[in-house]
């Protein structure tokens, strides 16, 4: 099992993107399926997630999103969910945070255009660690997507990163229909928008390795 934290500075924007990759079948443990499956489950239920474009939508509130399956588990991880993304400057950006902690970074007010990443994990000491980090974009939702009792539009994430998941890893029977589905997409768009892009680079065995890790699950 390799988790790989990176990101790196572009003209278009600075990235923080972490996967988890099984490379090889040995060793390979239910456990292992059941933890990844579960921070996975938490990682999208914070990307699809919607909310009010108030002060009470916290970084605090939100991070429950990404830790209920943890939780139902009777599991949970040591770290913050998501901070905001600098463009050329501190990965780590203000005012918004995403954690467990109230007060100070973590009530800063969620608003259309600012970056965060999506990024649960777990760990067991000496043993094994899973993580699954995007970055995402706050968006306000159309008029047909509902409004708050004020009247306001609600706010939700852009996801932005696109790098597949470990399908190896994928334990399918903790995952709902939608979650399923929405694995299923974004895996066809990476393979959609950078697949022929690899084959004229003559990049065959990123290629396929792509095409793998892109099919359904």
């Amino acid at each position: 099992i390799y988790l790989i934290d990176s990101g790196a500075h572009y003209l278009e924007g600075t990235t923080d993107i972490t996967r988890t990759y099984k490379f090889g079948d040995d060793g390979l443990r239910e456990s292992d399926r059941l933890y990844y499956s579960l921070v996975l489950k938490g990682h999208l239920s914070l990307a699809m997630s919607k909310f009010p474009p108030n002060d009470k939508s916290t970084g605090t509130i939100l991070d429950a999103f990404a830790r209920q399956p943890l939780w139902n588990k009777g599991l949970d991880f040591n770290h913050g969910t998501g901070h905001g993304v600098a463009s050329f400057g501190p990965v780590h950006e203000g005012p918004l945070y995403i954690s467990t902690t109230t007060g100070g970074p973590s009530n800063g007010v969620f608003q259309p255009g600012a970056i965060v990443t999506d990024e649960p994990g777990f760990y067991i000491d000496n043993e094994v660690g899973f993580r699954i980090e995007s970055e995402l974009e706050i968006i306000e939702f159309e008029d047909s997507a509902g409004k708050t009792r004020q009247g306001q539009n609600f706010l939700g994430f852009n996801y932005l990163t696109k790098v597949p998941f470990c399908r190896k890893l994928i334990d399918k029977e903790q995952l709902s229909g939608i979650e399923i589905r929405w694995i299923n997409e974004y895996h066809e768009s990476i393979r959609n928008e950078f697949g022929a892009k690899l084959l004229e680079l003559k990049e065959k065995r990123a290629y396929d390795w792509l095409v793998n890790e892109t099919q359904p699950i």
